[in-house]
């Protein structure tokens, strides 16, 4: 594999080709970080990565593989990226808001994976003594980039040392130093202290020095966060007020989340301090998003999987919810999601405006700009870059080597998906009558760029939130160029969307005794109870709120549609399918009662359900396969 550039100048994008195997089709795992982090198994990979990505982060700004470009090639500053164009370049690369999203990312990853593994291999090993650099060697061939499934909890201690399960950051993270192995006595075990290069990036100098400017927040005075005087990434960027007001009412409504609510705004910063929010006890999670994403019906075109762009008239409004939406982990989700669906690709896709006219065609053969596949320079489109395998590397669900049969293979991995990405099994439950998903829509500039969050509200009370993130272009274009896309965008009206998952918080409002504003979950009554009581807010980042009327591209509307559960009967019981009537067709149970059902998810992936006022002859175990189409609830007019 090569570790530099060709005669041409190019950069080729291959993954690493080494570690495979001893079985066909074996290749080594992206390992989710906190894996990789405490497992004294991967300890010595863990050692070359710190070290490798401080060589990385250090390398001159002016060398295109440095840490700097590579990772500017996402976004700032905006320069050309191994292309021969030079100045100002205003097309910017990542395919935001496009089908091309998805793949765009997999060669990008590839290569700052195989960066990291050219460092191990060429700068860090052969400091080491020759007894050690074999084995060494052969961890490095192993290593492949770990990714963050923040939708799962972590294992962690609380004040008193007690072990909890918790939504958090990644441990690698978190310590502003690290211990790493010296070259020099290798046997000793970790004794050199190093800075932690993934706990923060430190520029040689000040941000504004490479046209990063100023991101504007609000159009009121003082309301830019000065990115441009930054030195480091930080989760406290500087305090946009000439007066530095509080960084928490500079915040507002995009605090620190508790991330056990997290599913109200899935791509938040977590920037500041707590901050307390009138919201239902139980919000829709993360973990169902991820679930639905990856469930086999629910998004069975490839287009629907990963684009953001509200769906025309007669189209189904259930794929709104997006790979998009849930930026990190991208391609481990993408990867899932194609072996489940192989047969599923895109040919020519439109990107309409906001009045559905097409503003251009995308194909799986458009350039992944600015990813070079082979020496020759030749640029990767969706259809190269369509197999994760190609790249060298999987996930921990996609092992297919270990399995006889793609049938099995697959039941693997639907089985690993309900195991990780279990919600509430109540939430199943309620799934199998009525469920209910508020659809948010909007332009991306409609605020000349200025990024804002759309607060969805039943009662009053937040029960989630779609954050859009954008930029004022005005200010991109007046440092090193700005992003064509974005233009492009903001000129056509170009809109968005998100989903807010209802279904749980109105299971929690039927079950509340002093609500009794909902008495059960059918349909006729969720609609009277949303045409009264559902509502929306506008905030700016700065934490002000956007007058409605502002907002004329706006929509916030509900649609309802049902969950498909089967009957796995268990010995002894009454033999019955839960199929078009869900919980209905079990004896006595009917969509008002749902709420108060017990529920526990079994360890084959089932559902146990039973009514807490009958005898255990009332234990019903079934299983989730899918959704059903999804309508508006109630007419646009309305």
């Amino acid at each position: 594999m090569s570790t530099n550039t060709t005669n041409n100048g190019y950069y080729p994008i291959t993954g690493i080709k080494d570690g495979h195997g001893p079985l066909p089709g074996q290749v080594p795992l992206r390992l989710e970080v906190d894996e990789l982090v405490t497992n004294p198994k991967y300890a010595l990979q863990l050692d070359l990565l710190y070290q490798a990505m401080k060589i990385f982060q250090e390398m001159p700004y002016s060398d295109k593989l440095s840490y700097f470009q590579v990772a500017g090639i996402h976004g700032l500053p905006h320069i050309p990226w191994d292309s021969p164009e030079a100045g100002l370049y205003r097309r910017q690369y990542c395919e935001h808001g496009t089908p091309l999203f998805a793949t765009w990312h997999r060669p990008y990853m590839a290569l700052v994976e195989q960066r990291l593994y050219e460092i191990m291999i060429g700068t860090v090993i052969p400091k080491y003594p020759a007894e050690y650099q074999e084995v060494l060697k052969e961890q490095a061939a192993q290593f492949r980039l770990p990714y963050w499934d923040w939708a799962v909890k972590k294992k962690r201690q609380d004040k008193d040392g007690k072990e909890v399960m918790i939504y958090d950051v990644p441990l690698i993270v978190q310590a502003p130093e690290v211990e790493v192995s010296s070259p020099m006595t290798p046997h000793s075990g970790p004794i050199v202290i190093i800075d932690n290069p993934f706990y923060t990036f430190k520029a040689k100098g000040e941000m504004g020095e490479y046209g990063i400017v100023p991101q504007e927040v609000d159009d009121k005075p003082y309301t830019a966060t000065p990115t441009d005087r930054a030195q480091a990434t930080s989760r406290w960027p500087g305090n946009p007020s000439k007066n530095e007001a509080d960084l928490e009412n500079f915040l507002g409504p995009f605090g620190w989340q508790n991330n056990d609510l997290v599913g109200q705004a899935i791509g938040n910063h977590n920037w500041s301090k707590p901050k307390k929010f009138k919201v239902f006890p139980d919000p829709p999670t993360v973990p169902e998003a991820v679930h639905r994403l990856l469930s086999e019906d629910y998004f069975n075109t490839y287009t629907r999987f990963v684009t953001t762009q509200r769906p025309m008239e007669n189209e189904d409004p259930k794929l709104w919810l997006s790979l998009e939406g849930i930026h990190k982990n991208i391609d481990r989700i993408l990867s899932i999601w194609q072996t489940l669906h192989e047969d599923k690709w895109f040919e020519e896709e439109p990107v309409h405006d906001k009045d559905g006219k097409i503003i251009r065609y995308v194909h799986p053969t458009d350039p992944l700009q600015p990813f070079r596949r082979d020496e020759e320079g030749h640029i990767y489109d969706s259809n190269a870059s369509r197999n994760h395998l190609d790249f060298g590397y999987t996930y921990p669900e996609l092992q297919r080597w270990k399995y006889d049969n793609d049938q099995d293979y697959k039941a693997s991995i639907i089985a690993a998906v309900d195991r990780l990405y279990q919600p509430d099994p109540e939430t199943f439950v309620a799934l199998a009558n009525e469920d209910v998903i508020i659809n948010v829509a909007f332009e991306k500039f409609a605020l000349r760029g200025l990024p804002f969050v759309v607060n969805v509200l039943l009662q009053g009370k937040v029960i989630g939130s779609v954050v859009n993130f954008s930029s004022k272009l005005d200010a991109k274009t007046q440092g090193e160029g700005g992003c064509e896309n974005c233009h492009q965008q903001q000129q056509s009206g170009y809109m968005v969307a998100g989903q807010v998952f209802a279904t749980r918080a109105l299971a929690s409002i039927v079950r509340d005794t002093e609500n009794k504003e909902l008495d059960a979950l059918s349909r006729e009554e969720i609609a009277d109870y949303l045409k009264k009581h559902l509502d929306y807010e506008v905030v700016k980042y700065s934490g002000n709120i956007v007058p409605k009327e502002q907002m004329p591209s706006l929509e916030v509307f509900p649609i309802v549609g049902r969950r498909k559960v089967k009957r796995v009967p268990k010995k002894g019981e009454i033999q019955g399918a839960i199929l078009k009537d869900g919980i209905t067709a079990l004896p006595g149970i009917g969509p008002e009662k749902v709420a108060w059902l017990e529920a526990e998810w079994n360890t084959d992936g089932t559902i146990s359900v039973r009514d807490p006022e009958a005898n255990s002859a009332s234990d019903w175990k079934i299983k989730p396969v899918g959704w059903e189409a999804y309508v508006r609830l109630f007419p646009v007019e309305e």
